[in-house]
């Protein structure tokens, strides 16, 4: 079982053979908490698959990483502070994580730079939304433009906790739990404890008796189970989420304006709510439709991001039985992004007019 998913395209009918930047895209996934990036296996696989069967002339590397503190294998951690680790230092992480990966694609390019493209799900929502913030925020500080950077050109939020968190009925435990200090810090030592005295044989009978996941799901847990840090950092890092993940704290570098940004375009943000979500409360979900989304019909605010409500009963851990359908819906997403990409590729280039800056 690895701690990180790195899924490149090899060439085909020679469409890859000689990638461009602007025709190279990092996808880079975030998972949510519990952080382990094996449970997306069988997503990113089938994302994988239809970026390469739909987009014949660009090339996609598609890859992840386990949330820190979540490793399963001692080689994959890293040096310094031990787990657990706050929501700021996974984000802090998380980041470094990223600048690994854009790295590695671009040592692939013969070092021209890939464009990125974030999808996060629940918690990794939230770390995505705050990865374009400081990447803005740094170009803004330093006075570069965003073509001049390695790009982030879009993000995909997935059954995405970003605000009210507290709301949501799961939330609404954790928030409870979260005001006791010592209830909190008696709950973390003996789920802990249990996790660490519990044979691995019998906490994969135990997952598979309790939740009925499917077999690869059921070893995966097991496996966190038996992690080192994984029962304690899913704890400590829910506690500090309920605190965190508040208000919406966003402005428009994030969320758009139909005004330039200064630091050049802004990502095109897609979100995918579920319609009965115990992490996100329905009134939380609409309220950031009504506010922040674009609309049904889009029109004159493009630059609004994408918001859309599954209605196909899909649950908040999608990646146990609904991979695949929720790997199909990215890839329209990813299609719309590509698309954006290359009309304004074209616009530079002078092959076409009339795209927007957004």
């Amino acid at each position: 079982m690895d701690d990180v998913i790195y899924l490149d395209s090899p060439v085909v009918n020679g469409a890859a053979e000689s990638p461009t930047s602007e025709d190279h895209y990092l996808v880079y996934f975030i998972s949510g908490n519990p952080g382990l990036i094996s449970y997306y296996t069988k997503f990113m696989s089938h994302l994988h698959k239809q970026l390469q069967s739909h987009h014949k002339h660009a090339r996609f590397t598609i890859s992840g990483r386990s949330l820190h503190g979540f490793e399963v294998q001692e080689k994959s951690r890293i040096e310094g502070k031990e787990p657990p680790y706050s929501l700021n230092e996974v984000i802090e992480l998380a980041e470094k994580s990223l600048q690994d990966h854009a790295g590695k694609a671009s040592s692939q390019l013969d070092g021209k730079k890939p464009k990125v493209i974030l999808a996060g799900h629940s918690v990794g929502a939230y770390i995505l939304l705050e990865l374009i913030r400081r990447h803005r925020s740094r170009l803004a500080e330093t006075g570069s433009h965003a073509e001049d950077e390695t790009r982030i050109v879009g993000g995909i939020c997935l059954f995405p906790t970003v605000a009210d968190l507290p709301s949501s009925k799961r939330g609404a435990i954790l928030n409870a739990l979260a005001r006791f200090h010592y209830a909190s810090a008696v709950a973390m030592l003996i789920l802990t404890l249990f996790a660490s005295l519990l044979p691995a044989s019998l906490s994969t009978s135990l997952v598979q008796l309790f939740t009925g996941m499917p077999p690869d799901s059921t070893t995966i847990t097991a496996a966190f189970i038996k992690s080192p840090h994984g029962v304690r950092q899913s704890l400590h890092l829910g506690l500090d989420e309920v605190k965190q993940i508040t208000t919406d704290k966003w402005d428009a570098e994030i969320w758009g304006a139909a005004h330039p940004s200064p630091v050049g375009r802004r990502p095109k943000l897609f979100f995918y709510f579920g319609e009965n979500d115990h992490w996100v409360a329905d009134r939380t979900r609409d309220d950031l439709i009504r506010i922040r989304g674009r609309g049904k019909h889009g029109g004159e605010e493009e630059w609004r991001p994408k918001m859309e409500v599954d209605g196909k009963g899909i649950p908040h851990a999608f990646s146990i039985r609904h991979g695949i359908p929720i790997a199909e819906k990215v890839a329209e997403y990813v299609g719309e992004i590509v698309q954006c990409e290359r009309l304004w590729d074209r616009t530079r280039t002078g092959h076409t007019s009339g795209l927007r800056t957004i």
